[in-house]
């Protein structure tokens, strides 16, 4: 089973238009899909702006995994298949199978165990892709995705030169190096060679973490292992103090806690924070095989929100000049490529 993550930089990115157009298009190729979402997502307006949103429509046969309150106001025919522990806001998660074709609000488990769990109950299904939609500020779990696309577009920022730097970032972190020798390191770790020393300290988050890591003497070893967040402040004074004093390598865990982390929007501001003379790699990184871009973006005016749009062209060029990867306005451009780099 294939597991795919679409991320959206921002609420109204896109995120759910790639969605349906990648399910509209796997549907034909009978290609069997489940999905679930990190949180909640596919409501008929959106609940900032009141203005519409594009719906998730599912087809039959597709399997959901889904709290049960969005069950209860399904406008479609579904069989529950399992019935999970995993509790949520909005009630217990439930696997289905969509009967009827029609419209589902999708709110899906909000942590890594629990995303876990489930992906474990739908690998037995014998279901060929799992797709799990997500969005920046909950992606965290986006790591157990082996392929990833992200959305963006003029909801994130209007700025198609802010835009293009961003997803410059993204891209340049996510071909960084794959490092499998820190795996098992549970804490801020410390290696030489075949070395490895586990400081015990959790995170990176203020001056005591950081103090405890001095005391280490990180600046006699070659990689510094880090598991968690940690704070940009703290990271740009351990590269200035200690990193830079010969060769060295960090290796994080996964790109998207590396992504929270910095909450960066450059490239240059990301090399402020760690400089490019240090070596970045994770210990599990999923492949970005493609971003996709919305030109609208909700205007306020007048106490209420209307919709808006920038250069659609300039924008989906501004992005593609700017990444390695194939970049796609599916409202136009379809979603036949993007299921072809998926399978």
């Amino acid at each position: 089973m294939q597991i795919v993550g679409i991320v959206g930089t921002a609420k109204n990115s896109g995120k759910t238009t790639t969605l349906t157009s990648i399910l509209e298009e796997v549907k034909k190729r009978e290609i069997s899909v489940a999905l679930t979402s990190i949180g909640y997502e596919g409501e008929d307006l959106d609940n900032l702006t009141f203005l519409p949103k594009p719906r998730i429509w599912l087809e039959t046969e597709t399997i959901v995994a889904t709290a049960s309150l969005t069950l209860d106001t399904a406008k479609l025919k579904y069989s529950i298949i399992e019935t999970t522990n995993i509790e949520t806001a909005l009630g217990k998660i439930h696997i289905v199978k969509i009967e009827e074709r029609g419209k589902l609000v999708v709110a899906g488990p909000n942590n890594i165990d629990d995303l876990s769990k489930i992906i474990s109950s739908i690998k037995n299904l014998g279901i060929d892709i799992l797709f799990i939609d997500g969005a920046m500020n909950r992606m965290a779990p986006m790591y157990m995705a082996e392929k990833i696309i992200f959305a963006t577009g003029g909801s994130r920022n209007i700025s198609i030169p802010i835009l293009a730097e961003e997803m410059t970032l993204i891209d340049y972190l996510f071909r960084q190096k794959l490092n499998n020798n820190f795996k098992n390191v549970e804490t801020i770790a410390l290696a030489n060679n075949e070395t490895i020393i586990e400081t015990g300290i959790v995170a990176l988050l203020d001056i005591n973490d950081y103090n405890l890591l001095a005391k280490f003497n990180p600046e006699n070893y070659d990689t510094i292992i880090i598991k968690s967040v940690f704070s940009a402040n703290l990271m740009k004074l351990l590269s200035k103090k200690v990193l830079h004093k010969k060769e060295h390598n960090i290796c994080f865990w996964e790109p998207f806690r590396l992504l929270l982390s910095i909450n960066s929007l450059s490239l240059d501001e990301f090399y402020k924070i760690i400089p490019k003379s240090i070596n970045v790699s994770f210990s599990i990184k999923p492949k970005l095989i493609a971003i996709t871009v919305n030109p609208f973006y909700p205007e306020y005016e007048n106490y209420s929100f209307r919709t808006k749009y920038i250069d659609k062209e300039e924008l989906k060029t501004k992005v593609a000049q700017s990444v390695s990867v194939p970049v796609y306005d599916v409202y136009e451009d379809g979603s036949n490529e993007i299921v072809n780099l998926i399978l």
